[in-house]
């Protein structure tokens, strides 16, 4: 490693400028404390250029510090970026010494699917900040970029959920052939061994063979993510991000944009988020889903009033029709890991056009009881019609709704004021029996615009394979329900 980084920095004109004297300013600014004689003009350049590498490399960061520096230094890009990716390198390997690096360099250095950023972006559950990310095109260099980033609480540490990911990617498969497919997978699960995560690694993989058999066929429709997460200091703030999904045949959401609100202004802030989608892209494609990533205290929240609809000349000001389809989606089930198998599972059965709805008791009265016994009893449900709007944590609604995501149902309808209101059930009946329960969004869109179905009622769809951001820096810790 050392000759590699001295070979590229002699190999840089501005550097070498004035008889390397640019290499001794960088050893001062990097405050190495080389010995005083190799400094000296008589001592050949590539003895110093090699003391000023080793001293990098004597510290745990020492040359990504030199990376940094070199630009500062009137390097060229490409020798900067040269050291960037020798230096991820050299800390890869120190950081997981146990790995077969020379094994996974001959593999993956000839890899670059497609949809690599987001695989990247999946790996690390979406915490790269915008603009960071790997310095190389390649799954190699992804990789050895990830291994430098802290695992999170729970789950795979990002190198070794992004190695899986690629074992699971069809175009990585396409792209080794099966026997260098084959040894990729072995390699990962020796990872896995060695960083006692096995049990781990395999409630992944089977998660991840979950997603591609539950996927439907088709082109994906276009969508716009809004999730809002509680501050972990401060529960009347929360973090909100907005993502858009344009790609058809793959579901790869890039960030528009970020925020900060206190609970009063988060109308405000959602409709300044919404309307910066609008004038990016939504209104130049059709069908488009807003979907909002909700906690569990607001999701009753009236969020298709958030600026997501139009209102319509001579009707009430608090009476939006909606121009898109509105959604909600549960934060708290997508940061509950071990419940996505269930949630999986459920979704296959969704996605395969079976499976029916369950209508939770009128009464009130031991409904939650019946509800959950039915969940457990029954493995073909899918979605449910709750008996009580989801309201304080000690409610009937709420502890419904609690029971239907734990055990994985992806589709939960309710009225936000009143599930007893006169209506509301023949509205719900329309809506969940009105063609495949698939394709519940389109159908929702299409009522709520002939004034079929009107603003209160809710529908809660979750998609499993489609998760934005599986938690956050800034965001609650994860939830162990």
């Amino acid at each position: 490693m050392t000759s590699e980084v001295v070979h590229v920095l002699m190999g840089d004109p501005v550097l070498s400028d004035a008889r390397l004297a640019r290499f001794d300013e960088l050893g001062h600014r990097l405050g190495q404390h080389l010995v005083l004689g190799v400094l000296q003009p008589s001592v050949p350049a590539h003895t110093r250029v090699v003391a000023l590498v080793r001293a990098c490399m004597r510290e745990p960061f020492g040359l990504a510090g030199l990376a940094g520096t070199l630009r500062l230094m009137g390097a060229s890009p490409e020798t900067a970026k040269s050291v960037e990716q020798l230096a991820e390198e050299w800390q890869a390997l120190s950081f997981h010494p146990a790995a077969d690096w020379d094994g996974l360099r001959d593999l993956l250095t000839v890899v670059a699917p497609p949809d690599l950023p987001r695989l990247v972006n999946r790996a690390t559950q979406g915490r790269l900040p915008p603009g960071e990310g790997p310095t190389g095109g390649t799954a190699w260099h992804a990789l050895l970029h990830l291994t430098t980033l802290n695992a999170p609480p729970s789950g795979l540490p990002p190198a070794l959920a992004f190695l899986l990911l690629l074992v699971h990617s069809p175009a990585v498969r396409s792209e080794l052939g099966q026997e260098r497919h084959r040894r990729l997978e072995t390699r990962a699960r020796a990872w896995a061994r060695h960083s006692a995560l096995a049990d781990e690694y395999d409630r992944q993989a089977d998660e991840y063979r979950s997603e591609s058999a539950g996927q439907p066929p088709g082109a994906l429709p276009p969508s716009v993510v809004v999730q809002l997460v509680p501050d972990t200091l401060d529960p009347d703030r929360y973090h909100l991000t907005c993502w858009m999904q344009t790609a058809p045949d793959h579901w790869s959401p890039y960030r528009l944009t970020e925020t900060v609100a206190a609970r009063a202004e988060l109308e405000q802030a959602v409709s300044r988020m919404l309307a910066d989608a609008e004038e990016k892209a939504l209104g130049h494609l059709p069908d488009v889903t807003v979907e909002f990533v909700l906690p569990w205290e607001l999701l009753n929240s009236p969020v298709e009033r958030w600026g997501a609809g139009t209102v319509v000349p001579g009707s009430a000001p608090d009476a939006p029709v909606p121009s898109h389809p509105v959604v909600v989606r549960s934060l708290d089930r997508m940061r509950a890991r071990h419940t996505h198998r269930r949630w999986h599972t459920r979704w296959q059965q969704l996605s395969s056009g079976e499976g029916h709805v369950l209508w939770s008791s009128s009464d009130g009265r031991g409904a939650v009881e019946r509800l959950t016994d039915a969940l457990v009893d029954d493995p073909d449900l899918v979605a449910c019609v709750l008996s009580r709007p989801p309201g304080a944590y000690d409610g009937d609604g709420y502890a419904e709704v609690r029971a239907a995501l734990w055990h994985g149902l992806p589709i939960v309808v309710w009225d936000r004021l009143d599930c007893q209101r006169p209506g509301f059930r023949a509205a719900a009946e329309e809506l969940l029996s009105g063609g495949r329960l698939a394709e519940l969004p389109q159908r929702l869109g299409r009522l709520r615009r002939d004034g079929r179905l009107d603003r209160h009622v809710v529908v809660l769809w979750d998609d499993p394979t489609q998760q934005p951001d599986s938690g956050g820096a800034l965001g609650t810790p994860w939830s162990t329900w």
